[in-house]
């Protein structure tokens, strides 16, 4: 679908059924093929949206159904414009890891469980991706029970710049990257919990303070994050196994200059909220493989290629 065409399908609210509201930052449109509106995403799943868009599809007269070929035409060269770039391909022979992100609380005696009334997007889904040398530099070369080393910068400022930002966040032009220099400290360390010629077992153990200010408490933004997880590696085929890993986040931010107009409620939301972030291996034949993270084009690798 080009720009252009988005955009008159989302402004036109009118021509949704009343029970219809997009979600702010996850959009999901149902149309006919000569772009007549039969459904868009609420908050429920995928299967939903689709079961909902086939049933008012059905109901259509037959010329929406089955649109003229000049209508197809039209649609056909229209999807020529503004036709975005051919996104990258992962890494050769790259480690891919899907992440989902939740809005989390704190109950009294201290559980963690998901929100009642999640605040923003309910949650965030996203794949990390690591290069060869990357997941190579992971695996120590003469591993012994109890060794521990800290895993490459390039890494650990990955993992704390794009998926620790808080994106439940919402305004126009915030929930993007931190920038190298608001990480005030940090640390990604790895522990060899048990080796054999076959397995080796790797125990991840992190932490991470990012604010937009050097002096902390005056920072309009940050993230405070403890991190932990395990990882397999099969040292017979030379690949990991298990890459499972947790961060728990305490997400902050005040009222920010930009939210003005429909961004003007996000005002009203200022504080604290605990995120939590988990990472795992990407099946191939999931999206979470084929689709590159999110913000691939902000300077994701740093130096490396």
């Amino acid at each position: 679908m080009d720009e252009t065409l988005y955009r008159e399908v989302k402004d036109r609210d009118a021509v949704w059924p009343a029970g219809d509201s997009s979600v702010n930052g996850t959009w999901s449109y149902i149309l006919t093929a000569s772009g007549k509106p039969a459904a868009r995403m609420v908050r429920e799943d995928a299967v939903a949206v689709l079961k909902r868009g086939l049933e008012a599809f059905a109901k259509l007269p037959e010329e929406e159904r089955k649109p003229s070929a000049t209508v197809l035409d039209d649609l056909e060269k229209r999807s020529r414009v503004g036709r975005r770039p051919v996104p990258p391909p992962p890494p050769a022979n790259g480690l891919i890891l899907k992440v989902i992100g939740s809005h989390l609380e704190r109950h009294p005696k201290e559980e963690i469980v998901r929100a009642a009334a999640p605040y923003h997007g309910d949650v965030m889904r996203d794949s990390l991706w690591l290069t060869e040398a990357e997941w190579k530099s992971l695996v120590p070369a003469d591993p012994r029970k109890g060794d521990q080393h800290a895993a490459p910068q390039a890494i650990r400022d990955r993992i704390f710049r794009f998926y620790l930002n808080n994106r439940f966040q919402g305004g126009p032009g915030d929930s993007l990257p931190w920038r190298r220099e608001e990480i005030r400290a940090g640390q990604l360390d790895l522990t060899v919990e048990a080796v054999s010629a076959d397995v080796l077992h790797l125990a991840l153990r992190g932490s991470a303070l990012i604010a937009s200010d050097a002096v902390v408490a005056k920072s309009q933004c940050g993230c405070d994050a403890a991190l932990f997880g395990y990882l397999d590696y099969d040292r017979r085929q030379q690949r990991f196994t298990r890459f499972d890993v947790a961060a728990l986040a305490d997400c902050w931010w005040f009222k920010h200059p930009g939210w003005t107009g429909q961004f003007a409620h996000l005002n009203d939301r200022v504080g604290r909220i605990v995120i939590g972030v988990a990472f795992e291996l990407a099946p191939p034949d999931t999206a979470f493989y084929s689709v590159p993270p999110r913000y691939i084009g902000n300077d994701y690798f740093g130096k490396v290629p």
